[in-house]
């Protein structure tokens, strides 16, 4: 009897508090990277811009809206403003692009599009509508043409912005130090039902997707390869409800609890917030170089002797991102 109830003890202490991973030293830039942020607010995306605002080594320049992805442009506009709101992040240029593909008719689907453009059931103080006075891909056009110096882009959602941006100014490219796009599926299958090879943000814009890997913008893909390797779990988020101590981190740890249902059963993994870290910290991926197409029909990604030189993040050193992002969120970087 007392062996049981020892055990039942050390149940109810286990399930009460997750172990929190050993804190490490977060290398940071000498001086901070301008960074454009090209998103389409699923939460996972939520999740990413949450990690770049709260680096003190990167500079958030610009964060352009797709609508082509999960958030329509007014529901994402309204949202996004929210958000910067609770990180008091407003004085970041938002803009939105156009809502339909470059080509084709894909789209997510609707109950997606819904429950993202009402931030996932989380409540939050609505924040003053304000219409851009200007659309994402002027945006994306004049803060690159602005910079004195090369740019990152971290793209999160469907290319359209980019591929809408290059097509109308190629010269655009030599502006941009380096592309890390979450998308494709290389060596793994894809997550689209009708598409089984595809990934959604290639899917949802495949002609896009297609012109900007026949850019020749330097580009590191994060495909599902390693995204897959970084599953958000329960025991995370209770290591995050355990540490959150910033806006940043409680914001995160809602939008991570409107999702625990799916969590648990292993439906969501940290697509959007591992691009972010593998553009802010090198140690935690491994890339190999590849030869990559797109088909603009279905958005299947490819290898092909013929196809552009990708930098593609195939390893991820799991432990050490979620070090990264539970610190980042909390502002610890020491």
């Amino acid at each position: 009897m007392k062996r049981l109830l020892l055990l039942a003890l050390l149940f109810i202490v286990g399930c009460g508090s997750a172990p929190q991973p050993t804190p490490i030293s977060i290398p940071l830039a000498p001086a901070p990277r301008s960074v454009i942020v090209d998103t389409d607010l699923a939460f996972d995306d939520m999740l990413a811009v949450l990690y770049l605002v709260s680096r003190p080594d990167v500079k958030v320049q610009a964060i352009t809206l797709t609508g082509t992805g999960i958030t329509r442009c007014d529901a994402g506009i309204r949202n996004l403003r929210a958000l910067l709101e609770i990180v008091e992040r407003t004085n970041i240029p938002i803009a939105c692009g156009r809502e339909t593909p470059l080509q084709g008719n894909h789209a997510f689907p609707t109950e997606w599009r819904d429950a993202a453009e009402n931030f996932y059931g989380v409540n939050l103080q609505p924040a003053q509508f304000v219409t851009p006075n200007e659309n994402a891909v002027a945006l994306f056009t004049r803060t690159l043409e602005a910079s004195n110096e090369k740019m990152l882009v971290v793209a999160l959602g469907p290319l359209t912005n980019l591929a809408e941006a290059f097509a109308q100014k190629p010269a655009l490219t030599q502006k941009i130090e380096m592309v890390y796009s979450m998308g494709g599926a290389v060596n793994v299958n894809g997550n689209v039902e009708v598409e089984k090879t595809a990934e959604w943000n290639f899917y949802a814009d495949p002609f896009s997707a297609a012109q900007v890997f026949a850019s020749d913008v330097p580009l590191t893909l994060v495909p599902l390869d390693a995204t897959n390797q970084v599953p958000a779990t329960r025991a995370f988020l209770t290591r995050l409800g355990d540490s959150k101590q910033t806006p940043a981190a409680k914001l995160a740890e809602r939008l991570l609890q409107s999702q625990r249902r799916d969590i648990e059963n292993g439906f969501y993994y940290f697509w959007d917030p591992l691009t972010a870290i593998a553009a802010t910290d090198s140690a935690t991926a491994t890339v190999q170089d590849m030869h990559l197409v797109i088909d603009a029909d279905s958005g299947r990604t490819r290898q092909d002797a013929q196809g552009k030189r990708t930098r593609v993040v195939t390893k991820v050193d799991a432990p050490r991102f979620e070090a990264i992002f539970l610190q980042t969120l909390n502002g610890q970087f020491k």
